[in-house]
């Protein structure tokens, strides 16, 4: 297979793993503020390399400060594949991933491949950042198509070896890719068919897709179905009604197969460091409970594909740190979103200030509600009482008028607790 040749887009010169390792001990230590400066510096390379590899150690840490990172051409090609990104060591050709240090050769090939249309893209993303997006899903929909077909049919590009792989895993894993982008609009147009829980998904779609994949080669089978179960868990039930032999004469074991490759892969995926936490712990009040709750389907999803006692002990594990990550966003959310703003009042509760805390205790009891499936329904109760108690002495201060404060009881506590604050002379 023939190389792109070297050109301005060019790897800069390899710096010892020494170097690399210093660095990236150093970054652990550095505080929150520090080190987002330095994600910031790396950001601004015009060429990352072995600078990216330094971050790894402290991954889970981005993920749960959540900076607001530029969007490049090489972040926007690989969002949608950001599921199946692990780092080099976990690599393995065929594993149904994606090694990080293949991310940046990757994204020359295409852009190589692209010309100016790649010139366009840069354009559509100029100055947009990780948080923009309705730039990314229009600088996406332009990208995802063509660098399917680029990718597919891209030479070697310079620097591959340099990333420490050899010749012959370009194309194996480039067309892995290529095959999962040019499927990347199913996906996403299946979550935008998908009516809010408790509602279930419209199993004609998804069962569409699922079957036009069984086309794909096995590889890409198995990417694409961690992705779909990543972004829908609540396919799961139509996806084993596909692949379950038992009474059911159109399964297909090939997809079988993917399908458990593809929960292996996810599975995998939630053990490593903030896995589990990040999506929960990163999420802003209002978005928690939803994270929670593709969480906990998705947890559901893997417990019912489990085949082996070693497969569902991983499983408890995983439910014990949803479970733990659940209490402490709420903890947290409880905190600095309801408690603190009523303790700091030094004037009474208006009408902004009461809609502001009464939209936190909505989102604080749909967090609470979907954390109590999977457990700590004690350890929700204390830190429940412990608002109601600064409700009491807010109240008892003249800052919180009895309707606001039984409105916000009744949110946050339910309607029997709302209506014990009328006291016994209360008569229905």
């Amino acid at each position: 297979m023939a190389h792109i040749p070297p050109s301005a887009t060019a790897p800069a010169s390899t710096v010892p793993a020494s170097t690399i390792q210093d660095a990236r001990t150093g970054l652990i230590d550095l505080p929150d503020g520090k080190l987002l400066r330095v994600v910031a510096m790396i950001d601004a390379l015009p060429r990352r390399g072995p600078a990216d590899q330094m971050l790894e150690p402290v991954r889970p840490r981005l993920a749960m400060l959540r900076p607001d990172r530029p969007m490049g051409l090489m972040r926007l090609l690989f969002l949608p594949l950001d599921p199946l990104i692990v780092p080099p060591a976990r690599w393995r050709p065929g594993s149904g991933t994606v090694p990080r240090t293949a991310i940046e050769p990757m994204t020359r090939a295409v852009r190589a491949a692209l010309g100016d249309a790649a010139g366009d893209v840069d354009a559509m993303i100029l100055g947009a950042t990780t948080r923009s997006l309705p730039a990314i899903r229009r600088a996406g929909a332009a990208l995802w198509p063509q660098a399917a077909k680029a990718l597919a049919a891209a030479p070697i590009p310079y620097g591959w070896m340099d990333a420490g792989f050899r010749d012959n895993a370009f194309g194996p894993l480039a067309a892995a890719v290529a095959g999962v982008l040019a499927q990347i609009d199913t996906i996403h147009a299946l979550g935008q068919d998908m009516p809010p829980p408790p509602e279930a998904p419209p199993p004609e779609r998804v069962e569409a897709a699922l079957l036009a994949w069984t086309r794909e080669p096995p590889e890409v089978q198995a990417m694409l179905l961690s992705l779909l179960l990543h972004a829908l868990p609540r396919v799961g039930p139509i996806l084993r009604r596909l692949t379950t032999s038992s009474g059911n004469a159109r399964s297909h074991p090939g997809l079988r197969v993917a399908a458990e490759q593809g929960a292996a892969t996810l599975m995998r995926k939630l053990e490593t460091a903030g896995g589990m936490e990040s999506p929960i712990g990163r999420a802003p009040l209002a978005e928690a409970a939803s994270e929670a709750r593709q969480l906990i389907e998705l947890v559901d999803t893997l417990e019912e594909a489990a085949a082996t006692r070693n497969d569902r002990d991983r499983v408890r594990e995983l439910r014990t740190r949803l479970d733990q990550a659940c209490q402490a966003r709420f903890n947290d959310g409880m905190s600095a979103e309801f408690i603190a703003p009523l303790e700091s009042r030094e004037a009474p509760v208006d009408r902004d200030t009461q809609a502001a805390m009464e939209a936190s205790a909505r989102r604080l009891r749909d967090l609470e509600t979907e954390g109590r499936k999977i457990g700590g329904a004690a350890r929700y109760g204390a830190v429940l009482d412990q608002a109601s108690g600064t409700l009491d002495a807010v109240g008892a201060k003249g800052f919180l008028t009895l309707a606001r404060r039984i409105r916000l009881t009744e949110i946050l506590l339910g309607p029997q607790a709302a209506f014990q604050l009328l006291g016994p002379a209360a008569i229905f």
